[in-house]
């Protein structure tokens, strides 16, 4: 994923950009973490950092799944003039929901309380890429994870909400939906792991 991203932005730069770089495709979306996360729990190591291992693993389970999957109801972001840059895309968010899938049928504690700490996870990616947003804001177009205030929100459904909400509130729902299609998915893990006996009993 790093080696592909990397000549992703070469493309973007030097073919797309003529020699510019775009900060709108800066690589710190949420359907970027995987490139982070899985490094990261491969340096953790599996007895040094359990807990952080853990909760990665999760993140990787719960939102990594839901973002790879909920990028298909809505396309249109994935495609680029070149088009190796639209397989690319496709195939990563399809190799996204393979790792999710991957990391929530394996052998680990599946229960209520094992997903908050991906959730603070998710909450410091996205601290991270305000603080990215606010940074770059006046150097060109930047709207990691979405939540650049300075942007209206233009996923499809919650960009609906525009029209009788102001948009830092639908910034906010966007958010807490991208949390609560997590937790289904770590209901999913959850109840796939109690039907073949592949829970971990330490939480409730």
């Amino acid at each position: 994923m790093c080696s592909s991203e990397l000549l992703k932005q070469l493309a973007l730069t030097f073919v797309i950009g003529k020699g510019v770089y775009q900060l709108w495709y800066f690589p710190w979306q949420l359907c970027s973490m995987p490139m982070y996360i899985c490094p990261a729990i491969y340096i953790c190591g599996k007895k040094r950092h359990f807990k952080l291992r853990a909760a990665l693993i999760t993140f990787l389970a719960d939102f990594g799944f839901m973002a790879g999957t909920a990028a298909f109801l809505d396309t249109s972001g994935m495609h680029y003039q070149l088009r190796i840059l639209t397989v690319h895309s496709y195939l990563w968010h399809i190799v996204m929901i393979l790792l999710g899938i991957y990391a929530g049928t394996r052998k680990r504690d599946v229960s209520l309380r094992a997903f908050l700490p991906a959730v603070l996870i998710y909450l410091s990616a996205a601290g991270i890429a305000e603080l990215i947003n606010v940074a770059l804001d006046s150097l060109g177009t930047i709207n990691m994870f979405y939540i650049n205030f300075h942007y209206y929100v233009s996923q499809v459904v919650f960009r609906e909400l525009l029209d009788f909400m102001p948009n830092n509130a639908v910034i906010v729902i966007y958010m807490a939906a991208s949390g609560g299609g997590a937790f289904l998915a770590h209901l999913l893990w959850r109840r796939i792991a109690r039907k073949y006996g592949t829970e971990v009993r330490t939480g409730n």
